[in-house]
């Protein structure tokens, strides 16, 4: 097995100190000469026809330079993966806070005033909140043209059905009669903000010649830069997208929002615009976790076989689907990483006039385990299975074809994951009012696909190198883990390496940061980069050293012939002499090396290479008194493939814990009859704080992947997937009452307490 120096590692976050010490700008820090302030102005209809809009006493005031609506922009619709809505509301409205039209002007006050004088006249329309009523024949139809929309992915849409999937398999109806067990229940999951605390923001500026820079907070560069592009009516070499940094993302910021609307109003005016959203604006008007409801239906043999599964959820997609494929798909988390026979399971994506629903981390996974692993926990309680042996006698083991029934599954250990995690949690007890809960999930227990990603690196005459990404890195620490990979393949220091990302203009494309495969899909990019690079300069080195390419290894910043360290030429030496060579500078890029990896891939068709499975084990004491549910200690074991840098692992599993417990027990927005958010700030929204926090300890399991960098599988998404599930299931161990919606509020708990009291 190679030894490596570099990968394995808990290397430092390489913008870490900057961070800390607020050098680091965004993308509101970003100043520019004769900069105006941009404000948007909202509808305050759910639902409405647009019948007029007069902007003339807002274009008359002084210091104001710019009204826009959505005659500025084109009629083409922009989103995520749906295009699905426009730039400015065209011809009517489908939420409270929908863009509608925006000013320009020299501060902040002159453009809040500038809004107040332009005149909307709207025609109420019929809203509906709720996606059971909003699939009713007689309800109106909020996109006539949706069969029509442009999508990134198959779905089936109809009426306000945005996505339909179903998974049929075996005789669902028949197996039920073949149970020992039967557990059927229904649960309802809220609308919960991505927690990112950088509201939106960006900078807008149009040079002489029409071209137009903007500098950001997003994940996705490349796809806000087609959102310009559609929405303006630009050619695309006009439109650069810069990200500065990131003030978090989780899911949240993967599509373009304030950009073209800055883009309009500097097209305008003439000078750069800068738009940054007010905290209460971000967590009222944009795409938010979808809510859901769900009835599941599961069957066990006696000796613990999972016969059986049946049910279906409804997601709230809101006015406008910012989530893949609506979310309609992930019903298939009903299977879990479990080996079941019989299925008959459907998901509905439903249109309402909520705000929109969008990614957020391991979209569709929480709402779905939240259901599945409750039901599956009161199936070991009448078995009377312990929950760690049920969910291991029906895990899913290497080779066993994937719950949708289309893949085999590969580098898998259910099992593995569950015994660490048992192991890890021996220590907590049960006792009056006090209780432990289990719960197993997975994230992409599908195959893996060359998404688009590119990458090239240049070697400088030092010995040090340039890596140019389109990635963005969204606080996860991925360039300090692209430096990790192009220094092990070089044999140089990750300080030794600079990196240039995220700039349409000057970096390749990437299709963005997201669904835990970034360090699968664009380590992988970066490797091949830097394997193209090596090959260069091994070539180069071999003839200086008169030996054979194969008898070279890269250390050190030096080529050294193997065995005999004495003949040996630096890599600066190389990469300079490489200026004047045939070949010319060592330039490093993907191209063929991806080809042959996904030529490998191809070979492996039908098989999932990097499963990701956890298992949490959580301690919890409630009091019965007032329902309040206290976390004494988490115990979260995932499968990371192979954990590259492991103190970024660690924490990428504790933030998903941390991330997990503010979804089940505060966060939610509340919703007033109108479609309004009552709660849009964090004074009112309760997400959780390091002081919330409980002890969190991560279990890194290692079953590493055949086509990952280094075997490595994705990490950030995982271990939410359950958190709310197993504190779910602790509350039933320790009370005997189950909770079916979240969050688990004390308001909540007292009343299941209630209710199980009542004769």
């Amino acid at each position: 097995m190679t030894t490596l120096s570099v990968i394995g590692q808990s290397v430092p976050k390489t913008d870490g100190v900057a961070k800390v010490t607020g050098r680091t700008p965004y993308a509101a820090d970003m100043i520019q000469p004769g900069m105006l302030t941009g404000r948007i102005l909202r509808s305050p209809h759910a639902h409405a026809r647009i019948l007029r809009i007069d902007t003339s006493a807002a274009e008359q005031m002084k210091g104001v330079y710019a009204v826009a609506t959505n005659a500025d922009a084109t009629t083409n619709r922009i989103g995520q993966f749906l295009e699905d809505r426009y730039v400015l509301a065209h011809e009517r409205v489908r939420h409270v806070g929908e863009p509608v039209a925006a000013v320009a002007a020299t501060d902040d006050e002159t453009a809040a005033e500038a809004l107040d004088r332009i005149v909307v006249e709207y025609e109420p329309l019929p809203a509906i909140f709720d996606p059971k009523e909003a699939m009713k024949p007689e309800a109106p139809v909020f996109h006539p043209d949706l069969a029509t929309y442009k999508d990134a992915g198959p779905s089936r849409r109809y009426g306000n059905v945005r996505n339909e999937v179903r998974v049929k398999r075996g005789d669902a109806e028949g197996a039920f009669a073949e149970c020992d067990v039967i557990v059927e229940d229904e649960f309802r999951t809220q609308q919960a903000h991505p927690g990112y605390i950088e509201p939106r923001a960006c900078v807008a500026s149009v040079d002489g010649s029409g071209h137009i820079t903007i500098w950001t907070t997003t994940k996705a560069p490349f796809r806000v830069r087609q959102s310009v592009v559609q929405g303006l009516g630009v050619p695309m070499s006009h439109v650069r997208i810069i990200v500065p940094a990131m003030g978090g993302d989780f899911g949240g910021k993967g599509s373009a929002s304030v950009e073209p609307i800055a883009a309009i109003l500097a097209r305008k005016s003439g000078r750069p615009v800068r738009i940054a959203v007010s905290r209460e604006e971000e967590m009222a008007a944009n795409p938010r976790r979808h809510a859901s409801t769900s009835h599941v239906k599961v069957g066990f043999q006696k000796d613990g076989t999972f016969h059986v599964v049946q049910g279906e959820i409804y997601y709230d997609a809101g006015a406008y689907s910012g989530g893949i494929r609506g979310m309609a798909h992930t019903v298939g988390n009903f299977m879990g990483p479990y080996r079941v026979g019989n299925v008959d399971i459907v998901g509905y994506s439903v249109y309402t006039n909520n705000v929109p629903g969008g990614q957020v981390r391991a979209p569709g996974a929480p709402q779905t385990f939240f259901a599945i692993e409750q039901v599956i926990d009161e199936a070991a309680r009448r078995l009377s299975l312990d929950p760690f042996e049920l969910r291991r006698r029906i895990a899913l083991r290497e080779g066993d074809v994937s719950p949708g029934g289309h893949h085999i599954v590969n580098n898998l250990d259910v099992a593995e994951t569950l015994n660490r995690c048992e192991e890890a949690a021996r220590g907590f007890r049960r006792g009056p009012n006090r209780g432990i809960g289990v719960a197993c999930g997975n994230w992409h227990l599908e195959a893996e696909l060359g998404t688009a990603s590119s990458a090239s690196l240049k070697c400088n005459e030092d010995g040090t190198v340039v890596l140019s990404t389109g990635l963005t890195d969204n606080g996860a620490g991925q360039y300090t883990l692209m430096s990790q990979i192009v220094a092990e393949v070089l044999g140089i220091a990750p300080t030794d390496v600079n990196i240039i990302a995220a700039d349409t203009d000057h970096t390749p494309y990437e299709s963005g940061t997201g669904g835990s495969n970034t360090t699968y899909r664009v380590g992988n990019t970066i490797k091949q980069a830097a394997e193209h690079a090596k090959q260069q300069i091994l070539h180069l080195a071999a003839e200086k050293l008169e030996a054979n390419v194969e008898d070279l290894e890269l250390a050190n910043k030096k080529v050294y012939v193997r065995g005999a360290p004495d003949r040996s030429v630096a890599m600066g030496a190389i990469a300079s002499a490489a200026l004047t060579s045939r070949g010319g500078p060592i330039i490093g890029t993907n191209a063929s090396e991806r080809e042959r990896w996904l030529d490998a891939i191809g070979k492996a068709e039908g098989v999932i290479d990097a499963p990701a499975v956890v298992a949490a084990a959580v301690e919890i004491e409630v009091d019965p008194a007032t329902g309040q549910v206290k976390i004494l200690n988490y115990v979260a074991a995932q499968d990371v493939g192979h954990a590259l840098n492991p103190r970024l692992v660690e924490g990428q599993i504790e933030g998903s814990v941390s991330n997990g417990l503010g979804y089940a027990l505060t966060e939610e927005f509340k919703l007033d009859d109108k479609g309004n958010t009552r709660n849009p700030s964090f004074l009112d929204f309760k997400m959780q704080t390091a002081i919330d926090s409980p002890r969190i300890v991560p279990v890194i399991v290692e079953e590493q992947s055949d086509f990952g960098p280094y075997g490595a599988k994705g990490v950030g998404e995982p271990s939410i997937t359950v958190v709310a599930a197993a504190i779910a299931n602790a509350v039933r161990d320790a009370l005997g009452v189950r909770v079916r919606e979240c969050p688990l509020t004390p308001e909540r708990v007292r009343s299941a307490i209630l209710q199980a009291a009542k004769p």
